[in-house]
Order: structure tokens, then sequence, then C-alpha cells
């Protein structure tokens, strides 16, 4: 009888201590988990930070009906951004310029953003590889038509894929602040030595010959963008919110 009674502790002991082990290897996997979480979105923001504290206005000698256009290679949507930029996730250095892609794909477990970049052609090598075309907006300013997001490089020449920055989580969006434009007298140059532009077709050709300058084309940009962030409800969000949105300064060179 008292052999049973010690077997039956035994035994009680052994599933307690078992159950407590157990339970503290999971806790310490969660915390792992979590740190790893903390680690992996802190690293993507600052990813995006850079490839976009070095984006440059970048702009290229194309047709458009038959006449010569420059266009702007940038296209910001709230599930898409296409931008030129001198650093490289890769290489984590400036250097070069590459065509930098975030996509937001939709998928069986959430939303994910990915990255993809490479190395930016030559002006008659991007019609066919990078971008398919020319449009013109209404304010008469060329663009490029991007096609739909691939996530292997477009080019033969590169075989790159995209980067899984951020996963299963419940919605990711863009929002980009536009620049406030300024206002201009209808007079030539005026005092402070800035441009302003006539009407007639001395004005427009004034504001031709603007538009081709680099800071001109910096003003085209947005002046930064809103990265919102939304994880699931059932799941431990890495910075401690399930909604968080982070503002990031568009500082072009």
């Amino acid at each position: 009888m008292e052999l049973l009674v010690s077997f039956l502790i035994i035994g009680v002991v052994s599933v307690v201590v078992h159950l407590g082990f157990r339970i503290g290897i999971n806790s310490r996997e969660s915390a792992e988990n979590g740190l790893q979480q903390v680690r992996t979105t802190e690293a993507m923001l600052d990813l995006i930070h850079r490839q976009v504290g070095s984006m440059v206005p970048y702009t290229s000698h194309q047709e458009y009906q038959g006449n010569p256009a420059t266009v702007l290679l940038f296209q910001g949507d709230p599930q898409l951004m296409r931008f030129v930029s001198t650093f490289s996730s890769r290489s984590r250095s400036s250097g070069g310029l590459y065509l930098v892609e975030y996509f937001i794909s939709k998928r069986a477990r959430g939303q994910t953003l990915e990255l993809r970049e490479q190395p930016l052609p030559q002006d008659e090598e991007l019609l066919g590889t990078i971008i398919l075309g020319v449009s013109r907006t209404d304010d008469n300013l060329f663009v490029a038509q991007f096609g739909a997001f691939n996530p292997r490089s477009a080019s033969s020449k590169s075989n790159s894929q995209s980067i899984k920055l951020l996963e299963n989580l419940a919605e990711i969006e863009f929002v980009y602040l536009q620049r406030q434009e300024e206002e201009h007298d209808e007079v030539g140059l005026n005092s402070g030595g800035g441009i302003s532009y006539m009407p007639g077709a001395a004005g427009l050709l004034a504001l031709a010959e603007s538009l081709v300058s680099t800071e001109q084309w910096r003003e085209k940009l947005p002046a930064g963008f809103q990265m919102k962030l939304k994880w699931k409800r059932k799941s431990q969000p890495p910075l401690g919110t399930n909604n968080f949105s982070v503002w990031v300064p568009i500082q072009v060179g």
C-alpha cells in the first residue's frame, strides 16, 4: 500500500514537473518569437528610412507620341511604391542607382509587405524592361507607365527575387503627403531672384525650361509618406499595439 502511494506521489510530481517544464519552454519560445518580430519590424523600418532617404528624382529621356520627353521614374499608390534610390538592401550601402519596389500582396494568411530592387539600366534599356510606356498628366508632366509587380526581376540580366519584410498582417497601406505648391507673381523675375511665370508663350517657355531642372523634379515627388500597419487581433503585435503607423519624410538629394 505504501509502495502504491509512493508511486502515485512520484507520478503526480513528475507530471507537475513536466507541465511546468513545458510551460517554461513555451513561454521562452513565445518571448523569443516576440523579440524576433520586434527586431524584424525595427530592421524593416530602418531599411525603409535609409532607402527613402537616399531617393533621387531620377528622370529618363524617352519619347511620347514621337517627341522627346523627360520622364520621372516614380509611382506611388496605396498598395505599391516605386522609386530610384542609391541605397541597396543587399550591400547595405550607398552606391549606384537602384529601382526599388515596395509592394503589398494579399495571401491566405494575411497581407505581406515585399521588397524588390534591381540595378537601374541605361535609358535605352528602360523601355520594355522597367517601364511599358510614357503617359502625360493633366499638368503636362510625363510619367513612366509600369507593369504589374513581379516578384522576380523583369530584366533578363537580373534574376533577383522579392524579399518578404512583414507577413501575416491584417492591413498595410501607403498614404502620401503632397508638397505645397508655391505661389508666383505674374511678372518675370521678382526682386528675390526666383522665377514666376508670365502668361503666354514666354511664360510657357520659362516653365518648360524650369521643369527639367533637378529642383523642379524634386518638387514633383511627395514630401513624405505614411505607412499604416494593422496586425491581426489574435496575434501578438511586435510593437505593443495592433494599429501602428509611421511617417517617413522624403528628402531627395
